[in-house]
């Protein structure tokens, strides 16, 4: 992961060196899917559906999950804009753009984002308080 750009989750604390910071609890990963490609990942996103087709926003890209809606415990119904963690091996594909329904013009096939041998969970909002107040209006 050296000179790759990364995130963590956890908690943050002032070190006792001036300045420092320390993570405790933390977990750290890798955050450009170029980077992830051939890897087993985890990413935190939003799940949209549109006229039956699924897909996954992970920081404005859409990436399809293989065999999405067979996930175990997956009820359509409850999934749409729900944030969510999907894990699985990233893989790069030929499809078109996952939100194709969105244009109006016919899709155009391109190298696209997909997540095979999927799993998903539910996760706590990735908006801040004071952001899910602003996207309220």
């Amino acid at each position: 992961m050296i000179g790759l750009q990364v995130e963590g989750f956890g908690t943050v604390r002032a070190s006792s060196e001036n300045g420092l910071f320390e993570f405790d609890d933390a977990t750290t990963r890798l955050v450009r899917l170029r980077d992830q490609i051939g890897r087993k990942v985890s990413l935190r996103g939003t799940a949209w559906s549109m006229n039956g087709s699924w897909w996954f926003d992970y920081r404005g890209q859409g990436i399809y999950v293989d065999k999405m809606t067979s996930l175990p415990e997956w009820n359509a119904g409850e999934k749409h804009g729900r944030e969510i963690q999907i894990d699985g091996l990233l893989e790069v594909v030929n499809l078109p753009h996952p939100d194709y329904h969105l244009k109006d013009s016919e899709p155009k096939l391109a190298p696209r984002f997909m997540v095979r041998q999927a799993s998903w969970k539910p996760i706590e909002s990735l908006l801040t308080p004071e952001r899910r107040e602003l996207s309220k209006d």
